[in-house]
């Protein structure tokens, strides 16, 4: 190639064979150009592109370590400081007008030194750095640190040295971040950091959602044989405490050989010498996601309950004392009511009566999501919620301005975000205008609900299994007992509780004092009540209740054909207690009892008659 203007630069990059050459114009612009040489087929390559970030720099050097980075010496003058930079590769390998840029490691080599010209690569990975007087005058030789850019010594050359060259590589280390099972929550990011060494490079804060290694790293950056240098990671978003964290830094040049590991978000590591050749220490972070933590409790002793702002509690079903568990972000005046919780206990779900949306509030991040419900009209009239525990589909209630006896039940598929809409209608419940629904762990579906103020509360329920798609089937309650206390203000919540008790909730509509009672499922019958401290439109827990099931085993069938059982579950207040057997199959019968909602530590008595 005949360039026909001034080279300032030429080093081979071991991991292409390719020669590159710099020229640098003068007055300075900030830019320096690239060339290129095949050394393996001796051809010519020709211009390839251009370097930014040289600054005021006019001559130089440029020098590679073995993975194929550039590393650029340079001032702008005879008095200016040194710069020591880095292009990190690959860099092309063809003809073309690729933009590059160099990141500075260091702008503080010694000043009144000459001329940066010449930088070449020396023993245990330190830089060699040379500088020359354009009269004629002997330069210096420096011997740098190449991760602080600290110079190690500096003697006075014996002559004037305008580049420099060597086959010794120095060493290089990376950090990088593994998140093999992902984030823990969407936004976690994290800060990387290589330190003990002054390089602006030494940090790097990953970005996007991908699992795996992320693509943001730190460095290369150059090392020095014997050197200790450490790694640790921070939370630039999210927390480490939801995850486990191990570390590991290996020497690719040297067969992946482990230098050091440890636990924990930090550690260090020692920087090998390997003569010529160069050490290249790879590190990794690797995080793996913990389980999510239970904000919102299955099993415990408490419910929860919302107010109609959105405002989340922990609320005691004995005492009704209350404490804040986070709240649904939603906009100012609008009311949130229909409260849900699934299984898992990491969402909580309800719905914005005033927007129409369904709102999702996770436990580990106190994130609020809003999904559409593909229902047209308006939704202020929905007054429960639940999630059955069989399917994941969080169902949700409409009543009329003006009680009908019928309630209108609504869906949302929370295993996929999927609004279903419109499903079909409750009958059986009477002048109730206000109330509430939770389900068993069989997809039963129990309501409590009341009149008015001063009405009695009423507890029913609907067999499930309920409809799973969009359509109009009809449902029917049946009812468990009406006489709840009445004067206790709307019965609007309920949720089951410990011991198998339904938690229930009414507020007056007028004053907003609040009531909390525990009422045992299969009679009905009052087990505790308490004032309430907040004033709770919704109650909902992921504890399931005990549940009964009485069947009849006929394995050698029949003595005579028309034989048939009564089977009764007693000290339970239902008209579904009793089943008779039919037909004249052997083994278990079509016909069982229940299932009956049980209380813990309550004695159940079983019987038949023929």
């Amino acid at each position: 190639t005949s360039l026909g203007l001034p080279t300032i630069a030429g080093a081979i990059n071991p991991a292409t064979g390719i020669f590159y050459y710099i020229w640098a114009p003068n007055p300075a612009t900030g830019i320096w150009y690239i060339y290129g040489f095949d050394t393996n087929t001796n051809t010519g390559l020709g211009y390839i592109g251009q370097i930014n970030g040289m600054g005021s720099a006019v001559n130089g050097d440029i020098a590679f370590d073995p993975a194929g980075n550039m590393y650029i010496v340079s001032n702008a003058d005879l008095t200016s400081p040194g710069t020591l930079s880095r292009v990190n590769g690959p860099l092309p390998t063809t003809a073309g007008n690729v933009t590059l840029n160099a990141t500075t490691i260091t702008s503080n080599l010694p000043a009144n030194g000459g001329q940066y010209n010449s930088v070449a690569f020396g023993p245990n990975g330190n830089i060699v750095i040379g500088t020359s007087d354009p009269a004629g005058a002997a330069g210096y030789v420096e011997l740098v640190n190449p991760a602080t850019g600290a110079v190690i010594s500096q003697a006075q050359g014996t002559i004037a040295q305008i580049d420099m060259a060597s086959c010794s590589y120095p060493n290089t280390m990376t950090l990088q971040k593994n998140l093999p099972s992902g984030r823990f929550a969407t936004g976690d990011q994290f800060k990387l950091t290589i330190g003990n060494v002054t390089s602006s490079a030494n940090t790097a804060t990953t970005t996007g959602t991908a699992s795996g290694i992320q693509g943001n790293v730190v460095g290369p950056l150059l090392g020095q044989s014997g050197q200790v240098y450490t790694i640790s990671e921070t939370a630039s978003s999210g927390s480490l405490s939801n995850y486990t964290s191990t570390w590991s830094c290996v020497d690719q040049a040297n067969g992946n050989a482990v230098v050091a590991s440890g636990a924990g978000a930090s550690g260090s590591f020692t920087m090998p010498n390997n003569s010529t050749g160069g050490a290249k220490i790879v590190c990794t972070i690797t995080n793996a996601t913990v389980s999510p933590p239970s904000a919102f409790t299955c099993g415990s002793t408490s419910v929860y309950s919302v107010t109609t702002p959105g405002g989340i509690y922990l609320t005691n079903p004995t005492t009704g004392a209350q404490t804040a568990n986070g709240s649904f972000t939603v906009p100012s005046g609008d009311i949130v009511n229909a409260l849900a919780l699934g299984q898992a206990g990491k969402y909580i779900w309800a719905l914005d009566r005033t927007a129409g949306t369904i709102l999702r509030y996770d436990a580990s991040t106190g994130q609020t999501s809003t999904f559409g419900t593909n229902v047209s009209g308006s939704l202020l009239n929905v007054i429960a919620g639940a999630i059955d525990p069989l399917t994941g589909i969080y169902y949700y209630v409409w009543v009329p301005d003006t009680p009908t006896g019928i309630w209108y039940y609504y869906g949302f598929n929370t295993l996929t975000n999927t609004p279903i809409g419109y499903m079909g209608s409750i009958s059986g419940m009477g002048s109730s205008a206000n109330g509430d629904i939770a389900f068993d762990a069989a997809g039963n579906l129990y309501i409590v609900s009341n009149a008015s103020d001063t009405a009695s509360g009423i507890v029913s329920r609907v067999n499930g299994p309920l409809p799973t798609t969009a359509g109009d089937v009809p449902l029917t309650a049946t009812t468990i007992t009406s006489s709840l206390p009445g004067n206790s203000g709307q019965y609007n919540s309920v949720a089951f509780g410990p011991n198998g008790n339904l938690v229930i909730g009414a507020r007056s509509t007028t004053t907003g004092a609040s009531t909390i009672m525990q009422v045992d499922p299969a009679t009905g019958a009052q087990v505790s009540s308490a004032a309430g401290t907040t004033g709770w439109v919704d109650m909902a827990s992921c504890i399931y209740p005990n549940t009964m099931v009485l069947q009849k085993n006929l394995p050698q069938g029949r003595y005579t054909a028309g034989d048939q059982f009564t089977l009764t579950v007693g000290n339970v207040d239902s008209t579904a207690n009793t089943a008779t057997t039919t037909g004249t199959a052997s083994g278990i019968q079509s016909n069982i009892v229940g299932p009956l909602l049980g209380r813990s530590g309550q004695v159940y008595t079983i019987s038949e008659t023929a």
